[in-house]
């Protein structure tokens, strides 16, 4: 497990965590009910992130990066140089607050 996936397991926040594909796979389970959550504290290219997240938006789910601000694409530099956190029916501000610390 990651730091962060250690710290959440450790506040008992989630009860499990699952290992998948790719993104697409990863926010299509938060579309189908299936996680609450994705995140990812890395970098990542604009192009492998686009399609997924405006999936989950345009099913009712939220995007934002880890310090809670909207996503902006076709940048210069073509990476999400503070990650993102998709999710779903969650509060965003519980995520900034209780997950992201």
């Amino acid at each position: 497990k990651g730091d962060i996936e250690k710290s959440i397991s450790q506040k008992k926040l989630i009860s499990e965590v699952k290992e998948m594909g790719s993104i697409g796979v990863k926010i299509g389970a938060i579309v189908e009910g299936k996680a609450d959550f994705y995140i990812t504290l890395n970098p990542i290219k604009e192009w492998d992130a686009c399609a997924p997240l405006l999936i989950l938006e345009e099913a009712g789910g939220q995007v934002f990066d880890k310090n809670g601000n909207e996503i902006k694409f076709n940048n210069k530099n073509p990476k999400l140089e503070n990650g993102f956190v998709g999710i779903g029916g969650l509060d965003k501000g519980f995520i900034l607050s209780e997950v992201l610390i």
